[in-house]
């Protein structure tokens, strides 16, 4: 779900999304001409739970905090229930099954990361560490496999055309 559409180097929201009450609701309760804080607040919304958000590849736990600096810019601003219902509903209507599980899965590898990041190493923990180690791709390998399912499913489809050529990574 496209929450802004950019227009000569300008972001604008999509204007259907305001038929959304939880969004609509941010946007009337920004009551000046520019709406500066509800587009902020609809931003974070989006670049924290869109799947293909550029910010989506930050871990879960850093994300909100990242998201929060680059767009609020304000140190003090803290989710309020407006903003926690926005974010709810805009999962709601994006997530599909298999976004949930890509999600899921990201958060383990996430976990696994920070684990191999912080384990000591010594004799008595090298052979774990080396079965994890060993381990991690057919990990990552599944995770790729189950992340481009779900790049499919957004996409609409197959990641062919017509004459059957694979579509490039940045024709998607």
């Amino acid at each position: 779900m496209g929450l802004f559409n950019l227009k000569d180097t300008q972001v604008i929201l999509d204007p259907n999304v305001l038929a959304i009450p939880e969004f609509k609701t941010l946007w009337d309760r920004d009551k000046t001409k520019e709406k500066d804080q509800a587009t902020k607040e609809l931003s974070y919304v989006f670049f924290l739970e869109d799947f293909n958000s550029p910010y989506s590849v930050i871990p879960e736990h850093l994300r909100g905090t990242t998201v929060k600096e680059d767009f609020m810019k304000d140190k003090d601003w803290e989710e309020d229930t407006l903003v926690v219902a926005a974010r709810k509903k805009y999962r709601l209507l994006s997530e599909t099954p298999t976004i949930r599980f890509v999600k899921s899965v990201r958060n383990v590898i996430d976990r696994m990361t920070d684990y191999l990041n912080t384990v000591e190493i010594d004799s008595k923990s090298f052979k774990s560490v080396q079965d994890s180690i060993d381990k991690v791709g057919k990990t990552l390998a599944g995770y790729t496999k189950i992340e481009d399912a779900a790049k499919k499913e957004l996409s609409g489809g197959s990641s062919r055309t017509f004459g059957n050529r694979d579509i490039g990574d940045f024709e998607r």
